[in-house]
């Protein structure tokens, strides 16, 4: 493939980042229940309850690829809202986990409602074959880009 060729398509790809970003946070924005960031921080926080695992707070920052005092922040923020719950580690008691309260799944819960019946609606004017295969090829790009 020709480099300008290569240089357009990458630039249509972080075009279509972008504006999915944009798309996600105008979401939000209309539905103010939480945060975007919140939201992530706690869909992995139940990714793992549901897996059965556990992670420190100074991995839970590593997986998401933020810093610890950004996961902190929001941490201090949710447990406020009593959306999670903090333990300490029974086997080294300077390290701590979070996990997600009743109230935070039923926020969470609601939220997830809210964005797919706000969504929903859009995604209602692309076929589903297309969506699949826009599904597809995201993926395999994450899988090829996460190797880089």
């Amino acid at each position: 493939m020709e480099a300008i060729m290569k240089d357009e398509l990458m630039k249509s790809l972080f075009q279509v980042n972008t504006k999915l970003n944009q798309i996600k946070q105008k979401s939000f924005d209309k539905i103010d229940i939480m945060s975007r960031s919140e939201y992530s921080f706690l869909q992995h926080v139940i990714e793992l309850a549901d897996k059965k695992q556990e992670q420190t707070i100074s991995q839970v920052a590593q997986e998401l690829e933020l810093s610890n005092a950004a996961v902190s922040r929001t941490i201090k923020n949710l447990l406020a809202k009593e959306w999670l719950v903090r333990e300490v580690v029974e086997t080294d008691r300077r390290h701590s986990i979070v996990k997600i309260s009743p109230l935070g799944r039923e926020k969470f819960t609601q939220m997830d409602q809210a964005l797919m019946e706000l969504l929903s609606a859009a995604f209602e004017q692309i076929g589903e074959d297309d969506l699949m295969t826009f599904i597809t090829l995201g993926k395999h790009i994450h899988q090829q880009l996460s190797d880089c």
